[in-house]
Parts: structure tokens; C-alpha cells; sequence
């Protein structure tokens, strides 16, 4: 176990009261983060039902198009000697 990480106290009332409070300001910032996350996790997961939905909504409409012009500029770019 190191000890490169831990803070050197000399241990009087007035040094582990400090110590305290700081423990006690982790906890509740630690208490806090998770929260948040838990928050976000939740908000995520109901946005990523309607977010897929429109993607495969956006495919039906779109169709093939992307694929079709994505080789159609690479072409053009193999053609004009931008590639290889």
C-alpha cells in the first residue's frame, strides 16, 4: 500500500476536525455526482427510444440517397486524382 496519496496529519483536534469537514464535503459531493449521473442516465434513456425511432423514421424517407452520393463524390474525387 503507498502512502504517496494520503495527506500527512498531525493529529490534534483542531487537524482532524479539518479532516472531518473535508471527508464530510467529499461525501456529499460524491452523494451529488451520483445523483446527476443517475439523473442523465434516466433523461438518456428516454430520449434514445424517440431518437431511434426518427433514425429508421429518417431511412424510410430518405431511402438509399446517402449511400448513393457518398460513392457518387468518391468517384468524382477518384476521377479528378484527390484519392489514391
Amino acid at each position: 500500500m503507498s502512502s504517496g496519496n494520503r495527506y500527512v496529519v498531525v493529529p490534534t483536534v483542531t487537524v482532524l476536525a479539518m479532516m472531518k469537514a473535508r471527508l464530510t464535503g467529499a461525501v456529499k459531493g460524491h452523494a451529488l455526482l451520483k445523483k446527476k449521473a443517475d439523473a442523465l442516465t434516466l433523461r438518456r434513456g428516454a430520449l434514445l427510444p424517440w431518437c431511434l425511432f426518427a433514425v429508421s423514421e429518417r431511412r424510410e424517407v430518405c431511402g438509399s440517397a446517402p449511400c448513393t452520393g457518398r460513392t457518387d463524390r468518391a468517384g468524382a474525387q477518384l476521377a479528378a486524382g484527390a484519392l489514391g
